[in-house]
């Protein structure tokens, strides 16, 4: 979503002859159901004042008033950190994040043609080998790969701090709830990494149960 309002942009089109620009995507999401929706929402009444008149009138609130439930609700109101529970958070964080694997088709075709190359590569070098030096370089082969693929998702991980840091800072969601829907979102990578890769590898190899 940052990307969008720089020059970068650019390279989330297909079309080289024209880029839509962020003023544009602006007033497109307006119009869109979901930004209607957010303005009905903001011009609704919210549940708590918080105003300064608000305050005042709670202010002048005495004696058996303040164990009233309308009291006790503004308090509890005050004192929640944050909108939706722990298990909420971490559900829409694990939809988010699979919605945006899912969505970068790019990346799972590199990354899916990067498994079976190589797994050939490496296979062959060890084809159907039964020397025990030469199957435990399989295995380091295998883990040198698998940390190297690793190392190069840091990068975007640095990138995506910009926008974790606004949800925090807004308390959108719990940090424990970010961290474990975004496990959950990428184990379907995982699955497919250790499957491409590993039938590959265990089949010329010819390794054995």
């Amino acid at each position: 979503l940052q990307t969008l309002s720089t020059p970068d942009r650019n390279g989330f089109y297909y079309r080289k002859d024209w880029c839509p620009s962020a003023e544009f995507l602006s007033k497109m999401f307006r119009r869109s159901e979901y930004g209607k929706a957010i303005q009905q929402k903001l011009v609704e009444a919210p549940d708590v004042d918080w105003s300064a008149s608000g305050a005042k009138q709670m202010e002048e609130i005495g004696g058996g008033a303040r164990d009233s439930f309308f009291f006790q609700s503004v308090i509890e109101a005050f004192r929640k950190k944050f909108l939706v529970s722990f298990w909420q958070a971490t559900v829409l964080n694990t939809k988010r994040h699979f919605t945006i694997w899912l969505r970068d088709k790019r990346f799972l075709r590199a990354n899916f043609i990067k498994n079976v190359v190589m797994g050939f590569s490496v296979g062959m070098v060890f084809f159907n080998t039964d020397v025990v030096d030469s199957i435990l370089g399989v295995c380091f082969q295998s883990t040198l790969f698998i940390m190297l693929s690793a190392s190069t998702s840091a990068p975007s991980q640095i990138d995506d701090r910009g926008i974790f840091y606004k949800h925090a800072d807004h308390n959108f969601y719990p940090v424990l709830s970010f961290v474990l829907g975004r496990t959950l979102a990428f184990i379907p990578q995982a699955v497919s990494d250790v499957v491409t890769f590993g039938s590959i590898i265990y089949a010329l190899v010819g390794l054995e149960p």
